[in-house]
């Protein structure tokens, strides 16, 4: 008597075969846990996913494998310590725009990739109350710089709810980088 594979079953050989395709290594281990997301080394770790496999969490655990994938494939960690500042706020920028480069690699590729990283950040910014944010003297700059580089790299504009302070900051973010751009050159 044959077994049966469930959907959710189904569901996460797929998404470990698509990461591991998209990482280009097919020995990344992608497993499924309450401790996800994370990723250490060629270990991927993600959520479990819900029984529905057909809402908006599905899509956002497509887009944190396409996250994992794209950082195993297009991230060097002994080249982005040697450069990376040592303040906390500007390792951070660093870090951020590191995610930002290597997702838009993915996302400007396949719409698909692209899709999935945009439930990521819609769910991200909702989890850290971007869209609710009342000082803007909080507001994680990281996340700002982040979304302004994905937008130009990606032309995908950010999440709708955090349109409203990405644009507070976006003049005051744009003249300054292109103040230190127009140094270096």
């Amino acid at each position: 008597m044959a077994h049966k594979e469930s959907p959710t079953e189904t569901f996460k050989r797929a998404l470990a075969h698509a990461a591991r395709s998209l990482a280009e290594q097919p020995d990344l281990e992608v497993v499924f846990s309450g401790d996800g997301p994370s990723l250490v080394g060629r270990r991927a770790v993600l959520p479990h996913p819900p029984r529905e496999l057909s809402g908006p969490e599905t899509t956002r655990i497509r887009g944190l494998a396409d996250q994992m994938a794209l950082r195993v494939a297009h991230h060097d960690d002994a080249v982005h310590a040697r450069a990376k500042p040592k303040s906390l706020d500007g390792g951070q920028v660093y870090d951020a725009l590191e995610q930002a480069r290597s997702e838009a690699i993915g996302a400007n590729a396949l719409v698909g990739v692209k899709e999935n990283l945009a439930a990521v950040w819609d769910q991200s910014v909702q989890r850290k109350g971007l869209n609710h944010l009342g000082d803007p003297a909080a507001a994680p700059m990281a996340d700002i710089v982040a979304l302004l580089v994905r937008e130009r790299l990606t032309g995908a504009a950010p999440p709708a709810g955090a349109q409203a302070l990405v644009d507070a900051f976006r003049g005051e973010i744009e003249t300054k980088a292109g103040a230190d751009l127009d140094r270096l050159t």
